[in-house]
């Protein structure tokens, strides 16, 4: 799975590499989100940018890191396109996260 870790200020950026979010890369979000939320961070932003599909084990995975942070944390998402927004409305899982543009509103959150 091609997953990318950063830092923007007090955030977390999980930039996912694959065009699809499914089975198969969804074990290693989940590794990734434990690893960045393990050291006590509370602010994390996935950069779906370059996903088209995203099935159940997807969104599992996303729901997974949500939970796993401690209150007062936030698992927000960036670069949806038509296609995940469409699955997170239908889901209604666009009203459990956060849903910003790009990553610059999470660069202005931080300044």
């Amino acid at each position: 799975m091609e997953l990318k870790i950063d830092r923007v200020g007090e955030w977390k950026v999980l930039r996912v590499g694959e065009n699809r979010l499914d089975a198969f890369v969804a074990e290693g979000l989940k590794q990734a989100l434990t690893e960045a939320i393990g050291d006590g961070t509370k602010k994390v932003v996935v950069d779906l940018s370059a996903v088209k599909f995203m099935d159940s084990s997807g969104l599992g995975a996303l729901v997974f890191g949500r939970q796993r942070l401690e209150t007062g944390g936030n698992l927000a998402l960036c670069g949806v396109q038509p296609e995940v927004e469409t699955i997170l409305r239908l889901t209604r899982l666009d009203r459990v996260f956060q849903v910003i543009d790009g990553l610059e509103c999470v660069v202005e959150k931080t300044e």
